[in-house]
C-alpha cells in the first residue's frame, strides 16, 4: 500500500466476515512499515458465495448494499479456474517451488489476456517505432454501454417505485442509510427482524410425541 493515493479500499473474499476481524492487527504485526492509518477498508463477500452465509452476513457484507462498488459481483477472480485446471496434470507432478512459479505464470498470462480484451492496444518496437502487434478488444466499451443503458432503466423504475411512498417515510429511510454508510456500528437498515409462527409438520409432531413419550 506504499505510495497508494486512494483512501477507500474494498476487499472481497469468500469468508470476509471472519477474515476481516483481525485484519488490521495482522497488517500491524506482519507489515509494520505499511501506512494504513489513512485508509478506510470495506469487506465484502462475492455474490455467488454470499447465499451460503447467514442472514447478518447477507446484509452486512453484500455488494448490493455497499457504496462505491457499482454492480460488481466479486467473482471475476474465480473465472481463471477453468483455464488453470488444464495445467493440473502437469503441476501435480512438480515440487512446491516449480508448481508455485508455474501457476504464477498461468495466472499472469490470464490477467494479461483480460487486460488486452479491455480495449485497443498497440505495441511498438523500441528502436524504429514499427508496429509489432495490435490487440483489439471491446470488453470495457461493451460493459460501459450496457451499464449506461441499465442505469437509465433502473433510475426510471426506482423513481416510479419511490413515488409510491410518502416523502416523510422516504426521508426517514434515507437518513438510516446515510447513518449506516458513515458508521457501520449504527443499525443496518437492510436487516429486518425475523418474526413469524412456526407451523408444525407431521414429522415434527411425531418427533415431539416420541421425545415426550405421549400419544399423539
Amino acid at each position: 500500500m506504499k505510495g497508494v493515493l486512494v483512501r477507500n479500499v474494498v476487499i472481497s473474499y469468500d469468508i470476509a466476515c471472519k477474515w476481516s476481524i483481525h485484519h488490521l492487527e495482522r497488517i500491524s504485526n506482519n507489515h509494520p512499515n505499511l501506512d494504513v492509518e489513512r485508509l478506510e477498508f470495506s469487506y465484502l463477500i462475492p455474490k455467488f458465495h454470499l447465499p451460503a452465509h447467514g442472514t447478518s452476513c447477507q446484509t452486512n457484507y453484500s455488494f448490493n448494499y455497499a457504496k462505491g462498488v457499482g454492480r460488481t459481483h466479486g467473482e471475476t477472480v474465480e473465472h481463471g479456474w477453468a483455464n488453470t485446471n488444464l495445467a493440473a496434470l502437469s503441476t501435480r507432478e512438480m515440487g512446491p517451488g516449480a508448481r508455485h512459479l508455474t501457476l504464477d505464470d498461468i495466472w499472469s498470462g490470464w490477467n494479461w489476456k483480460k487486460i488486452l480484451g479491455m480495449g485497443m492496444t498497440v505495441f511498438y518496437a523500441a528502436l524504429n517505432s514499427t508496429v509489432l502487434t495490435v490487440y483489439s478488444g471491446e470488453l470495457l466499451l461493451r460493459t460501459l454501454l450496457k451499464a449506461l443503458h441499465m442505469k437509465k432503466k433502473h433510475t426510471s423504475e426506482n423513481a416510479k417505485f419511490d413515488a409510491t411512498f410518502p416523502v416523510v417515510l422516504r426521508q426517514e429511510w434515507l437518513t438510516m442509510i446515510w447513518n449506516w454508510e458513515r458508521d457501520k456500528s449504527n443499525p443496518n437498515p437492510y436487516t429486518h427482524a425475523e418474526q413469524g409462527t412456526l407451523i408444525p409438520t407431521p414429522r415434527s409432531v411425531a418427533y415431539s410425541c416420541l421425545i415426550s413419550q405421549q400419544p399423539c
